[in-house]
């Protein structure tokens, strides 16, 4: 049997001080892909210039690019398009990939050809690239697997949303059956199709750490305002509910989640009004103790909103994270 073939596509836009380290990053992967695809949102940065000094050494890149700014959707979709191999990573312009994330993963797709994907786990690094710590997303498994469809319910029921789009590889025809990313969905493209996917093909778990997510202030994933969210998330939820074979209590556990990180991070980086808040909280599908209460918060005292925010997300979370969190914020109260 042939071994299957790999096309990476990078949709980049004015990523020019990590583009670089991505690419070469790629290109020390034991596993070596057939083509390397970036796709130029038009930018007005350096990005080009660190393009063809890669591609000079390299010749299977290519460089696709557009003639105006067009959205990381559509940027990916036009990569996906032109990609030619029989599966493809869509490798962010600034995160970076592991030693064996390749081979390790393309073998495990290899050994299962019926998946639509293969996931790994990751950490989080900063602008620098200095790891932060663990990508905490849920470990379903000790050994690799492949969660066939007719568990695939089951799996998200239990262990809730598991696949790390930034730690993953596709099968390109499975990605294109479902129509690439919908641009609707903005940041939570990726996501529908990781489930769609899921759901319809099954997918790999591979329980490694072989990818960092960057996380950056203003990124596609974190910059994106409520607004955008909020018709993002409606438009999601239409889109789910299409889908069957998908639990109801796992789509509320994710919408919960979702607004949650959201909120979040719009807090952390001051961009979120009480009445922003309320509105969110609005989007939870069934109101708890802790929703009711921040309501009643922010209604009787806005002007502490970044407090009564912090605790309604951490009385949330689980008690071994509550003690984790706990834990760091003593550290550093000591420490200081």
């Amino acid at each position: 049997m042939p071994t299957p073939s790999l096309s990476v596509v990078i949709p980049n836009y004015n990523h020019a001080p990590f583009l670089g380290e991505v690419l070469e990053a790629i290109a020390r992967q034991s596993f070596p892909p057939n083509e390397i695809i970036v796709v130029d949102d038009a930018s007005t940065d350096g990005s080009l210039e660190v393009f063809e000094e890669f591609a000079r050494g390299c010749k299977s890149a290519r460089l696709i690019r557009n003639e105006r700014n067009l959205g990381v959707c559509p940027a990916v979709n036009v990569g996906l398009a032109a990609a030619t191999g029989d599966y493809v990573r869509i490798q962010p312009a600034d995160d970076l990939i592991l030693p064996g994330f390749f081979e390790k993963s393309m073998a495990m797709l290899a050994a299962n050809p019926q998946a639509a994907f293969s996931s790994t786990l990751s950490l989080v690094i900063g602008r620098d690239g200095s790891i932060l710590g663990p990508n905490r997303t849920p470990v379903i498994s000790s050994r690799p697997i492949y969660v066939p469809p007719e568990a695939a319910g089951r799996s998200l029921e239990r262990h809730g949303f598991w696949i790390v789009s930034d730690a993953s590889i596709f099968k390109r025809s499975s990605m294109l059956r479902e129509g690439g990313y919908d641009r609707e969905l903005g940041a939570l493209a990726d996501g529908y199709l990781d489930v769609a996917l899921l759901i319809k093909e099954g997918g790999c778990f591979i329980p490694e750490r072989l990818a960092c997510w960057r996380k950056l202030d203003g990124s596609y994933a974190l910059g994106q305002s409520i607004d955008a969210f909020m018709a993002a998330n409606a438009r999601l939820n239409e889109r789910l509910g299409a889908l069957s074979g998908l639990p109801r209590s796992f789509v509320r556990r994710w919408t919960r989640d979702r607004v949650n990180a959201v909120l979040y991070e719009a807090d952390r980086q001051g961009e979120v009004s009480a009445d922003d808040a309320s509105r969110m909280i609005g989007l939870m599908p069934t109101r708890g103790i802790s929703d009711r209460l921040m309501l009643h918060c922010l209604k009787r005292h806005p002007e502490r909103k970044r407090l009564w925010i912090k605790l309604h997300i951490f009385l949330q979370q689980s008690p071994r994270d509550q003690m984790r969190i706990a834990a760091g914020k003593l550290a550093k109260l000591f420490s200081g």
